[in-house]
């Protein structure tokens, strides 16, 4: 399934649909989430999604950014079929640190 949603975010953010881009996105984060089978991080990743919300929306709908985003969802698919936990928590990083300069970048705007 994730990879699947890696597929259908691509064919999204070509057609510019970012409200697919922005549910696909946070299938992809459930599905990782769920995984852990910890009540804990899914409760974290809840209420850290539902605040960051307006930022995704905003950032999800450049191209660049969504695609940024959508490489550091298939970089941790791809250290998942490893198995490697050292190469799973380097993804995982990645995406974080990408994620995170992004949320800037959309903060920086709105602000201006």
């Amino acid at each position: 399934r994730l990879e699947k949603i890696i597929v259908l975010t691509n064919n999204h953010i070509m057609k510019s649909e970012t409200q697919a881009v922005v549910e696909l996105d946070t299938e992809f984060h459930n599905i990782i989430c769920k995984a852990s089978r910890s009540q804990r991080i899914q409760e974290i990743s809840h209420n850290l999604r539902d605040h960051m919300l307006r930022f995704r929306i905003k950032g999800l709908c450049v191209p660049e950014i969504a695609s940024r985003s959508n490489e550091g969802h298939h970089r941790i698919l791809n250290s998942l079929r490893k198995g490697d936990v050292n190469d799973i928590e380097s993804a995982v990083s990645f995406h974080l640190n990408s994620t995170k300069r992004d949320v800037k970048k959309v903060i920086g705007k709105r602000e201006s």
